[in-house]
């Protein structure tokens, strides 16, 4: 991270002290980087795992906090949840939770995020096999739409394609920001990636109705498909969401892959 000017540098100390007196917090973490153009400057809170509070019951008391700094982002994980993340190959988790871009730390907390034995680059191998399995999965999926196309099964063609959707913006989720979304909304999907990716107003753009009502189609056929007999679509619809997989698959990949190399050239910062 690199030094915040002094406006920012006490916006993170009145950040930070507000959010220790108004949530039991772990660790905090700020980091500020620069990606595909956009400068990120983001939170990272971690709670202790614990009946006394759920991340649930946190999350309105930070928003309060934090809705005086909107040009920050934030975001509240479990402190196990990410060091078991991080172990996994979470390279996203690795490089935030750096010593470097510590604000505060609970010392007697059970969990730190980062542990003295791990191997900078066996995360980062295991992030790249992990992104490998996750675009064979993509693949599987889309070669699963275009089955089901050709024999005319448009309903399970739709399901095919709402997974080759979900699945792309959860790996970049995983890719950019550590964690995805357990949702099976496009639309949230789409909304949470479209601040690191602005290229995917080239897939949904939220200002073209076409776009939007496309969308809702294709957020409908998880539910319907699985639970309901009344999904309905046409070839020409299905046609026009293959096309738009295909343009999300070649975003998400670039995108994932420029990340997985800048954490690649910036492993030599956090190995000396």
């Amino acid at each position: 991270m690199s030094c915040p000017d002094m406006k920012t540098f006490l916006e993170l100390t009145a950040i930070t002290e507000r959010l220790v007196n108004a949530i039991l917090v772990d660790q905090i973490y700020f980091w500020q980087y620069e990606f595909q153009g956009i400068c990120h400057q983001e939170f990272i809170i971690l709670l202790p795992h614990t009946n006394k509070q759920f991340i649930t019951e946190a999350k309105p008391l930070v928003g309060t906090v934090m809705s005086m700094y909107s040009h920050f982002r934030h975001k509240l994980y479990y402190a196990n949840e990410v060091r078991n993340s991080i172990r996994e190959g979470g390279i996203a988790f690795f490089f935030r939770c750096q010593p470097d871009n510590l604000l505060y730390i609970n010392f007697e907390a059970n969990y730190v995020a980062l542990s003295n034995k791990l191997s900078p680059q066996g995360v980062f191998k295991r992030a790249n096999e992990a992104f490998e399995m996750e675009k064979q999965k993509i693949k599987n999926f889309s070669d699963g739409a275009q089955f089901y196309m050709d024999r005319g099964n448009y309903q399970l063609c739709a399901f095919m394609l709402h997974q080759v959707f979900e699945l792309c913006y959860r790996m970049a989720e995983i890719v950019l920001l550590g964690k995805e979304k357990l949702s099976h909304s496009i639309r949230n999907h789409h909304q949470i990636a479209l601040a690191y990716v602005p290229q995917l107003k080239l897939v949904f753009d939220r200002n073209d109705e076409k776009d939007m009502t496309m969308m809702e189609l294709l957020d409908s056929a998880y539910l319907s498909v699985r639970y309901e007999n009344g999904y309905y679509i046409t070839e020409r619809q299905l046609l026009y969401l293959a096309d738009k997989s295909q343009t999300l698959q070649e975003l998400m990949e670039k995108a994932c892959g420029d990340m997985l190399e800048a954490f690649g050239t910036a492993l030599n910062t956090v190995t000396k």
